[in-house]
């Protein structure tokens, strides 16, 4: 029996270390080494096109003057009228401090800051992971397949900034666990370079009466807004009215790369909700938009009601993966934006250590190695399949199975309410064992008057 335990625990350490091994390697490869020897994306030329415009003193926002200046940086890199910019000014700023250094060196720069966010945020998780589990090398594994994820891969490779939005979400989180509201709330505000995350962590921090957070963030990302707009001579409302009319433009549909809908090329490579809705119906319209936003509402108030019913007595961790997985769901998010999904593995993958039962223990580890699998795939696969095969196109299976990211969100989803229900049930179970053992609830069934 001792020789069989032996063995089984010199495989599993095999396996772990096969797993760090390829996970590590294809993040070298396809992460770091293809964004050294390869030319900038058009990804990082838009955010370098957009800081170079604020220091030029013109309008990025402005469609009919970004093209030509993304044209003239980008050089013999093919760029379509369909690229445009969307972040707010206080990300802008931020590009315009990496456009004052030339575009290679800015991009080795952009590429530096991303590998160091991509290993901090694992840090973070490691951290967050070993409050409840000692580390060892199947937790070390599980790390590691976050590394070589889409979260890790296109962030360096494509110079996003999601990288530097997780590390600010993890360590909002993590200070707040600790008491350390004010700066907490300071870090939350840094996430505003993306406001697409802020809402539902806002509401997130807010049910769990985390209320200085809340407070600082709403202060700061006010002063953060407006501060870049007002340091550099620029009308605040103009600016924010053409950010704002940026936006629309990148939601109308056919006119950009974003379009989510069923026929478009890449919709598949979006991990929200919606366009797997209009996948699922065979349309893009106001009803099909509709359904999938009372889903949502219906995922965000289902959940927040779980949040709240936890109260400071719920384990913060599946609090987190129950907002994170929501937000991945919710909203317009790529692989980049992976990252969300990581809170509700780790809960899940507790669970599944902590289950007394083998065969559920199993289950459970497969379904997280699937989920884990559908966010290492390469990003664009099943789009290069359908090119591929034409015959995909017509298939209304494929059509609805192509989008695996989505599905490994849902699947999270899901099992993350899952959780957060258990542990809401026992939170109740536990309430009502103490009230039966307070002396006065024991005096006040002897005495019907309680005298």
């Amino acid at each position: 029996m001792n020789t069989r335990l032996r063995l089984r625990g010199r495989l599993a350490l095999v396996v772990c270390l096969a797993i760090i091994t390829a996970s590590l390697s294809v993040f070298a490869w396809s992460g770091v080494y293809r964004s050294l020897n390869s030319t900038a994306t058009v990804d990082f030329h838009v955010l370098y096109t957009a800081g170079q415009m604020w220091n030029k003193g013109l309008d990025p926002y402005d469609p009919h003057q970004f093209y030509p200046e993304l044209q003239q940086i980008a050089g013999g890199l093919a760029v379509r009228r369909a690229y445009g910019y969307y972040y707010p000014p206080q990300a802008t700023v931020l590009f315009s401090a990496l456009a004052r250094l030339p575009s290679h060196v800015a991009h080795a720069v952009v590429i530096g800051l991303n590998m160091a966010f991509v290993i901090i945020s694992l840090a973070i998780l490691g951290l967050i992971l070993s409050r409840h589990n000692r580390l060892g090398m199947l937790d070390f594994a599980l790390l590691a397949t976050f590394v070589s994820s889409g979260f890790g891969r296109m962030n360096v490779r494509e110079g996003q900034i999601s990288a530097l939005i997780c590390v600010l979400l993890w360590a909002t989180f993590v200070l707040q666990q600790r008491g350390r509201g004010v700066l907490a709330g300071l870090l939350l505000a840094g996430v505003t370079l993306k406001p697409t995350f802020l809402p539902l962590y806002l509401a997130f921090y807010l049910l769990r009466r985390a209320y200085v957070v809340v407070a600082v963030c709403v202060v700061a990302a006010l002063v953060l807004t407006a501060l870049p707009m007002a340091l550099t001579g620029r009308s605040v409302p103009g600016t924010m009215t053409g950010w704002l009319d940026a936006l629309r433009v990148q939601s109308a549909r056919g006119e950009n790369i974003d379009d989510p809908s069923p026929d478009a090329s890449y919709a598949v490579t979006m991990h929200h909700l919606a366009p797997l809705v209009y996948r699922i119906f065979a349309v893009r319209s106001p009803v099909t938009t509709a359904i999938s936003w009372l889903i949502v509402g219906a995922l965000c108030v289902g959940g927040g009601l779980l949040v709240l019913r936890g109260g400071g007595r719920a384990d913060g961790t599946i609090d987190l993966g129950l907002v994170s997985a929501l937000s991945l769901v919710s909203v317009y998010h790529r692989a980049y934006d992976d990252f969300l999904l990581f809170p509700g593995i780790l809960s899940l993958y507790l669970a599944a250590l902590r289950t007394w039962r083998p065969w559920v223990r199993r289950v459970w580890m497969g379904v997280l190695g699937a989920v884990l699998l559908s966010i290492n795939l390469p990003t664009d696969l099943s789009a290069r399949l359908s090119t591929q095969v034409p015959a995909l196109n017509s298939s209304y299976i494929w059509r609805v199975v192509a989008p695996v990211a989505t599905w490994g969100a849902l699947v999270v989803v899901g099992g993350v309410f899952w959780r957060k229900i258990e542990e809401s049930r026992h939170i109740v179970e536990a309430e009502q064992i103490a009230r039966l053992e307070r002396p006065d609830y024991l005096t006040s069934l002897g005495d019907p008057h309680g005298t």
